[in-house]
């Protein structure tokens, strides 16, 4: 479980849900999307990654990694998404997004496991698809005074070759690509037959993958897999998909495209 010790007296004195979260964030899409799928209150810090908010000293103090979301519960503060939407269903067990057989809730956490380890693969391909050189100016500022106080060796490493000017690499890119090809003959294989990812109804796995489905669609990754776009698009007509995340990510999709037209 992603909970650590907190530097940040503002943090620990926060009381009810908390959420640090940057609208384009896959990873913060995944998480204000179970918190609208259990209607959850909660209280929105967005942090804008586009002005490298989450390389503040405020926010260091808060989430050493300098990662979004963060997640405070009274106080507590969690990190790494899967962790968060797991101990929001766990904490609180109504309207569950979990199978209640053993066997299937096993295979949910392997989908997360999975979701987990693609995630590297997907910032890669984000970056070079969909956000293209349009951050560099903003990042190289601020890069090397961020990792003295960061503690994310690989997010450090990642910047470090975005903002160069070769940019990422063939090589990073070309084994990005063959990953995520990989994922995707294994959610379709399992979404011929079945009509969510474990169990018989929508799950943190179905929520953690549908991010991730849209986010492929975003940067036009070739995805001829029919049993996984028909699930995605029921999960796409879903109120709480609109709400947490189309409505979110609309007005930054419009700087991106802005940036990339004067770029």
């Amino acid at each position: 479980m992603g909970i650590i010790n907190t530097e940040s007296a503002e943090a620990l004195n926060l009381k009810g849900l908390h959420l640090f979260h940057y609208a384009m964030s896959n990873c913060s899409q995944k998480v204000r999307l179970c918190l609208e799928e259990k209607r959850l209150e909660w209280t929105s810090h967005h942090v804008d990654l586009t002005h490298n908010e989450h390389f503040t000293p405020e926010y260091v103090a808060i989430n050493p990694k300098a990662q979004v979301p963060t997640l405070i519960h009274d106080g507590m503060v969690i990190i790494e998404s899967s962790d968060i939407i797991d101990y929001l269903d766990r904490t609180f067990p109504e309207r569950p997004l979990r199978p209640n057989v053993s066997g299937d809730l096993e295979l949910m956490y392997r989908w997360l496991r999975l979701w987990d380890d693609t995630q590297t693969h997907l910032k890669t391909l984000s970056h070079h698809h969909l956000f293209g050189r349009s951050r560099v100016h903003q990042l190289r500022p601020q890069l090397e005074r961020a990792a003295r106080i960061v503690k994310n060796d690989d997010l450090i490493k990642f910047l470090r070759e975005y903002v160069s000017d070769r940019g990422l690499s063939e090589e990073r890119v070309e084994t990005a690509t063959e990953w995520i090809g990989r994922v995707l003959l294994q959610l379709d294989a399992r979404l011929k037959d079945h009509g969510w990812l474990s169990g018989d109804f929508f799950s943190l796995a179905d929520i953690a993958w549908c991010i991730d489905i849209h986010r492929f669609q975003l940067m036009r990754f070739p995805m001829p897999h029919s049993a996984l776009l028909t699930w995605y698009g029921r999960i796409e007509m879903r109120p709480s998909f609109k709400k947490m995340v189309l409505d979110y990510e609309a007005q930054v999709l419009s700087q991106v495209a802005a940036g990339q037209r004067t770029g």
